[in-house]
């Protein structure tokens, strides 16, 4: 019974193709999908070679991995995204994507102040996902509030009072 399995692939990446948004599939991974495509590939009386149907299923599955994911960046972004819709690969993919885009409207302000550096420090992401430095000792930065107060508690900078950008 070779067409099982790969039916069920088929026929979920045509319904992922003739729609725009992102289809609900029978399976809770790819990881599943993969287990039940091997277990189905031993037991194939079949022209082609076990490697011929794992290597056409694997791409089968890679086709539709692409599709779901970019449709899932897409409907993230248009703020319409069926999250009971996707995969549990798909969700660790885009969780911090979809955090980002679903923080409230009020936290995405952040109050930035400068800091003068008391010490060198390489590279640093700051909380609102930036990128500051390298910085040597006496360099001034602009970064989160919260930034700063954890910088000033190392030891690594000091807050400039009166001062702040909006």
């Amino acid at each position: 019974m070779q067409g099982s399995v790969m039916q069920r692939i088929n026929e979920a990446l045509k319904r992922e193709l003739e729609s725009p948004r992102l289809s609900r599939l029978e399976y809770r991974s790819y990881e599943h999908i993969a287990e039940e495509v091997m277990r189905e590939v031993e037991h194939v009386q079949a022209p082609l070679t076990k490697d011929e149907l794992k290597r056409g299923a694997l791409n089968l599955l890679r086709i539709l991995m692409e599709l779901r994911i970019r449709k899932a960046l897409i409907a993230l972004m248009e703020g319409n995204l069926d999250r009971a819709s996707l995969l549990e690969e798909e969700r660790l993919l885009l969780g911090p994507l979809m955090a980002l885009a679903h923080r409230p409207e009020a936290a995405t302000h952040v109050e930035r102040v400068f800091v003068v550096l008391g010490s060198g420090i390489s590279r640093v992401v700051t909380s609102d996902l930036a990128r500051v430095g390298p910085l040597e000792r006496g360099d001034i930065a602009v970064v989160p509030r919260e930034d700063s107060e954890r910088l000033a508690r190392e030891g690594n900078g000091v807050v400039v009072r009166g001062v702040r950008l909006v």
